[in-house]
């Protein structure tokens, strides 16, 4: 019988716990207006912890797109609210600020 305390638990824990710090310290940045719109989609490219966070969350936490906002324009060009960073397509990054400040409140 395994424990927590085996040591594939503690470190696949380690490992998760690292993934979760990073993510977290993703949307503190973005929260904090030091990463812009176009810099969430190419950190994610190079990224593949950042490109498998939701879309959604990263976007609402820009300074410059509220959440309704974010919502309308992602209904507006397509994009899923439950999809991943890395699942956003070129074409939808490019369309996505002129969508955000459309739908300013």
């Amino acid at each position: 019988m395994t424990t927590f305390d085996d040591p594939g638990y503690v470190a696949l824990f380690a490992d998760a716990e690292a993934v979760r710090e990073h993510r977290a310290a993703f949307l503190a940045e973005i929260k904090s207006g030091a990463v812009p719109l176009a810099a969430v989609f190419q950190r994610a490219s190079d990224d593949p912890v950042l490109a498998s966070m939701k879309v959604l969350p990263a976007i609402e936490g820009l300074p410059e797109a509220g959440k309704v906002q974010t919502r309308r324009a992602f209904e507006e060009l397509g994009i899923s609210e439950g999809g991943l960073i890395g699942d956003v397509s070129a074409a939808d990054v490019a369309a996505l600020p002129a969508a955000i400040e459309r739908h300013a409140l």
